[in-house]
């Protein structure tokens, strides 16, 4: 019988991704084609700095109190997740593997005055086969396709016992609109209080 671990290090999870008020109201320019772009963005695959967007900009005249005051990680149209450089600092002294961080000027609203703030594309590529639905709580297959995702908000995840190995930030895309982390890396957000508008990080059950 497989039994939850005892006493190893945690993997945490978030549904960042899947919360509608992690969005801002900011867009994005981009040389290349904007949908191909955007097909490798939600299937975590790999993109040159050529291919992903030139820079990112606000949509509306909004007022200095809301440009100065983003979180340290949000989206942005198109789901496009966005760091600021005090996230960006801290994820330096971790494994990312092929996850990519491009820097990405911000400009007002008239895409010419640029703002000093620094931001980053968090290009998720980092990937671990390890989610277990078996052993999940309110999950729900999508169209029998292998894939999984959580409708009602309140699930519970578990993952095999390889996921304690490898990257501290990851995407398993068994599980859709999940971002994972190591135990250091969850610590570390929370002892240098990222900031968001919803990134609840929650304990995933990890099965020997």
């Amino acid at each position: 019988m497989t039994t939850a671990k005892k006493n190893t290090p945690k993997v945490w999870d978030t549904p960042f991704l899947a919360r509608p008020e992690n969005t801002k109201d900011l867009n994005f320019k981009i040389e290349g084609e904007r949908m191909a772009y955007l097909d490798k963005f939600y299937l975590y695959q790999p993109v040159t700095r050529g291919e992903a967007p030139d820079y990112i900009f606000f949509t509306y005249k909004s007022p200095e109190r809301y440009k100065s005051n983003l979180p340290d990680i949000f989206k942005i149209t198109g789901g496009i997740v966005i760091i600021s450089e005090y996230f960006y600092n801290l994820l330096q002294k971790f494994d990312l593997g092929e996850t990519k961080l491009f820097e990405v000027p911000l400009y007002e609203r008239d895409q010419t005055t640029r703002r000093p703030e620094r931001y980053f594309i968090l290009h998720l590529v980092a990937s671990k086969i390890c989610f277990l639905p078996e052993h999940s709580k309110n999950v729900e297959e999508v169209n029998n396709s292998g894939n999984w995702m959580s409708y009602s908000g309140n699930d519970v995840l578990a993952v095999a016992s390889d996921a304690l190995e490898g990257v501290d930030l990851w995407v398993d895309p068994t599980i859709q609109r999940r971002i994972f982390f190591s135990d250091r890396l969850k610590i570390a957000i929370k002892e240098h209080e990222i900031r968001a508008t919803r990134m609840k990080i929650r304990p995933v059950k990890v099965i020997e």
